[in-house]
């Protein structure tokens, strides 16, 4: 029986890191969409206004 809660936690683990992955990737493109955002927002607002 001991092995059977190693396996299932072992499993746990694995579906937790499996979920975690997409997440931490997430923020971690957000993040770089959000700093070029910043540093191009004014030559969008520039391109916009002298339409």
């Amino acid at each position: 029986m001991n092995g059977l809660t190693k396996i299932f936690k072992a499993l746990l683990g694995f579906v937790a890191l499996v979920c975690a992955i997409p997440v931490a990737l997430g923020r971690l493109v957000w993040r770089k969409i959000k700093n070029w955002w910043n540093k191009s927002a004014k030559w969008f607002r520039w391109i916009i206004a002298t339409d």
